[in-house]
């Protein structure tokens, strides 16, 4: 028994030892552990830690050229896109250490040379036109770009539409007009829109954007005709619709598109620009409508080109036994032994086959030509009817 209770009494002096040497170690750690935050100096991602002062210019030179090695800084805009050339800027390695606080994070400081400054500047109009970088903040451009070379971010992207002054946001791109239209069609056209919205990188449908609006067929046929015209000289793509065989007076080559609601005959393009457009409708005469597509400008620069293919057309012959020679117009032709009394009924026409083809002039000189659309005018026969006797005529 007395065994038992000395033994009890080790183990339990045991752990209290061990508790004390705990509490103890804990409490030496929280005294004498280094505070890492406290002693975590930075520049961008170039960690200087506990390194001795004069270390650290050769500890910023290595950290800034590897991190040049590795960086990827591109301005954006439209479809187009260019390299920052960050051998522009100059890292300013005196500026960078006299401005270093202990034990936070600090910005490496650069600085741009007014040649290079503008060089960089006539790149940018040489990559997306000299119209867009005279609408730009080129400052508050710049200013981006060297916080985030500050920071040593390694990827960046910069939009320069978010850089474009506010006023060239509803700039006007192109114009179509559609005229001898109905006056009825127009006021009732106007009544239910005056602008459409294209939406950024989607596949615009004209059913989809004026459903419900009450409108005819043919004001819808009308509208989608105009807006056809003034999406063709720009990056929208992949048109997709239907025209009138008999096209009505209103419509002409590239304006020419049918729209049928129920059947769901559609006019729909495709926006790959990351940005919304607009298209006003304004009358500019009772029976004349104009359309004006409004937005920020592109970096390059279109022209379509119809080219014309005739399509010759068929001449038809009906016997008709009522057609002689007292028949008035009529024609008499001998062929061998027979006579042919023949009256033109109908002149005939050529058809055509309208191709436009869009010729894209890069910013950078180059330049593409791409197919857009066809339009056929379908060719009307010429017809005769004759009468043909065998052994001659009276």
């Amino acid at each position: 028994m007395k065994e038992w209770i000395q033994r009890r009494g080790y183990v339990y002096l045991a752990f209290v030892v061990l508790f004390l040497s705990i509490a103890f170690a804990s409490t030496m750690t929280v005294v004498f552990w280094p505070d890492e935050e406290a002693e975590q100096t930075t520049v961008g991602t170039v960690l200087l830690g506990d390194m001795a002062s004069n270390e650290y210019d050769i500890a910023l030179l290595l950290g800034i050229s590897e991190w040049r090695d590795q960086a990827d800084y591109t301005i954006r805009y439209g479809l187009y896109d260019k390299p920052v050339p960050l051998d522009t800027f100059d890292f300013d390695i005196d500026a960078t250490l006299d401005s270093i606080v202990e034990g936070r994070q600090n910005s490496a400081m650069f600085f741009v040379s007014e040649q290079a400054l503008f060089s960089f500047e006539t790149g940018l109009g040489e990559s997306f036109g000299v119209d867009i970088v005279d609408a730009l903040d080129f400052e508050a451009l710049m200013r981006a770009i060297l916080e985030d070379m500050g920071n040593m971010s390694l990827q960046k992207n910069y939009n320069l539409y978010h850089y474009l002054d506010d006023d060239v946001a509803k700039r006007t791109l192109s114009s179509a007009i559609v005229s001898q239209v109905a006056a009825a069609d127009v006021d009732a056209i106007l009544a239910a829109v005056e602008e459409i919205h294209i939406k950024a990188e989607t596949r615009f449908s004209l059913l989809g954007a004026l459903d419900d609006m009450g409108l005819t067929n043919d004001q819808l046929s009308v509208v989608a005709s105009g807006l056809q015209a003034v999406i063709m000289p720009t990056p929208f793509s992949g048109i997709i619709r239907q025209q009138f065989l008999q096209p009505p007076t209103w419509a002409a080559p590239g304006k020419n598109v049918r729209i049928l609601q129920v059947s769901q005959v559609d006019l729909t393009f495709f926006n790959p620009l990351n940005r919304d457009f607009t298209v006003r409708i304004e009358a500019t005469a009772p029976t004349t409508l104009e359309f004006t597509l409004l937005g920020l400008p592109f970096a390059a620069v279109f022209s379509v080109e119809q080219v014309t293919d005739t399509v010759p057309f068929k001449t038809t012959y009906i016997e008709d036994s009522s057609i002689g020679p007292d028949t008035f117009g009529v024609v008499i032709v001998e062929e061998g032994d027979k006579t042919i009394y023949r009256l033109l009924t109908q002149e005939g026409r050529q058809g055509a086959i309208m191709t436009f083809y869009k010729t894209i002039y890069h910013p950078d000189g180059t330049l593409e030509t791409v197919f857009v659309l066809q339009d056929f005018d379908l060719p009307e026969e010429r017809i005769y009817r004759q009468n043909t006797v065998v052994g001659g005529g009276d």
